[in-house]
């Protein structure tokens, strides 16, 4: 089955750790021009939260800020809820 490409959009994950303070990782096709802006609104979402400890791995493919902070407060949403579970 073919895929469609994905254009202007990102997808977010994050992991909730145990140590080793923000980590955050970033694959995009336009990193060459926008790495800083990208990891500065994924920053400024981690530190609207509590969390020390956290690994947000980033795959852009040309978002808008206001996407990348939306995906990745999800992303964080989601792995509180994670954490959560297991407890």
């Amino acid at each position: 089955m073919a895929t469609k490409k994905i254009s202007d959009d990102a997808i977010i994950n994050a992991t909730i750790t145990n140590s080793g303070g923000i980590v955050i990782n970033i694959n995009s096709t336009v990193k060459h021009m926008f790495f800083n802006h990208i990891k500065k609104a994924v920053e400024e979402v981690v530190n609207e939260t509590d969390i020390k400890n956290i690994v947000i791995d980033v795959d852009d493919y040309g978002a808008l800020d206001f996407c990348i902070r939306a995906r990745t407060r999800m992303a964080i949403r989601r792995a509180i809820k994670s954490l959560e579970a297991v407890k």
